[in-house]
Formats: C-alpha cells, structure tokens, sequence
C-alpha cells in the first residue's frame, strides 16, 4: 500500500510539474503561434501579389499572342489558298496555250484539201 501511495503522490506531482510548464510557457508559445500566422499571412500576400504581377506580365501578354498567331495562321491559310488558286489558273492558262499553238500548228501543217489531190 505503501507503494501505490507513493506511486499516487509521484503520478500528482507529475502532473503538476506538467501544469506548471504549460502555464509558465503557454503565453510564449502563443506568441510563437501568433508570430507565425502573422508571417504567413504576409507570405501568402507576397504570394498573391506575384500570382497577380505573372497574371499582368506573362499571362496576358501570351493570351494576346495567342490572337496575333491565330489572325496571323488565318491570314497565311488565305494567302496559301489565293497562291494555289493563282497556280491552278496558270497551269490552266499554259495548258489552254500549248493546246492552241499545237492546234495552230497542226492547221498550218496539214495539208488542204486542194494540195492532196
């Protein structure tokens, strides 16, 4: 018996210690907490306002020159298309030319009708 009381009386004066450290450190250790939260805070407004300066600075930008490029990729398709068009003409042009020299050469060539007999 004597044991568990002095068991008891150690387990007490534990605890009390316990209490004693807590209420003699707790203030601080408030502070500690306080002072981080404070900077965090200040962190995570530095962090907003990088967030909204790459938002300004980079973003924005690259989303205008993703319209340039678009306009740009239109245009090129329209210039490509009026080129191929111009070539498809040409080609058209110079096979209608080369038909119609032959035929004027075959004419010339060929023999009438008077000459045969």
């Amino acid at each position: 018996m004597l044991r568990s009381l002095e068991n008891w009386v150690a387990q007490t004066r534990h605890l009390q210690d316990a209490v004693t450290n807590v209420d003699r450190h707790f203030g601080e250790l408030c502070q500690i907490f306080a002072a981080y939260v404070r900077k965090t805070a200040r962190l995570g407004d530095k962090a907003d306002l990088l967030v909204e300066r790459l938002e300004a600075k980079v973003v924005e930008p690259l989303k205008a020159y993703g319209a340039i490029v678009k306009m740009k990729r239109d245009h090129l398709k329209a210039t490509l298309t009026a080129r191929n068009q111009e070539a498809k003409q040409l080609t058209q042009k110079e096979y209608v030319g080369k038909t119609h020299l032959i035929n004027m050469l075959f004419h010339r060539q060929k023999p009438s009708y008077r000459e045969l007999r």
